[in-house]
C-alpha cells in the first residue's frame, strides 16, 4: 500500500510547471484579470516565480519532514507580504488569487 502524501507530493512535483503554465494563462487571457497592476504581462516572470514558491509550499506542507514546512512558511509569507507591500496590491485580491490557486490543486 502506497504512502498518499508521498503520491500527492510527487504528483505535484511532476504536474506543478503545467498547473503554473495553465494558471498564467488563465489569467492572460482574460481581458482584466484582476485589479492590480502586477497582473500586467511585465510582472510575468515574477507571478511564474511567486507561483512555483506557493507550490513549493504546498508540496513540503505533504512533506514527513513539518520542520522544512515551517521553514517553507516562513519564507513564503516573508517573500509575499515583502512583494504585496512593495506593490501595494489589496489584501482581498491576494486572498482572491490565493484562493483561486490552491483550488486549482
Amino acid at each position: 500500500m502506497q504512502n498518499p502524501e508521498i503520491d500527492i507530493t510527487n504528483y505535484l512535483k511532476e504536474n506543478t510547471p503545467n498547473m503554473i503554465s495553465e494558471w498564467l494563462d488563465s489569467i492572460y487571457s482574460m481581458e482584466k484579470p484582476y485589479t492590480s497592476f502586477i497582473y500586467a504581462p511585465l510582472y510575468k516572470d515574477e507571478l511564474r516565480a511567486d507561483s512555483k514558491q506557493t507550490a513549493s509550499l504546498i508540496i513540503d506542507f505533504f512533506s514527513p519532514d513539518k520542520e522544512q514546512f515551517e521553514i517553507s512558511l516562513t519564507d513564503w509569507l516573508n517573500h509575499m507580504y515583502e512583494r504585496r507591500m512593495e506593490n501595494e496590491v489589496p489584501l482581498p485580491e491576494v486572498l482572491m488569487t490565493l484562493d483561486n490557486y490552491v483550488t486549482n490543486f
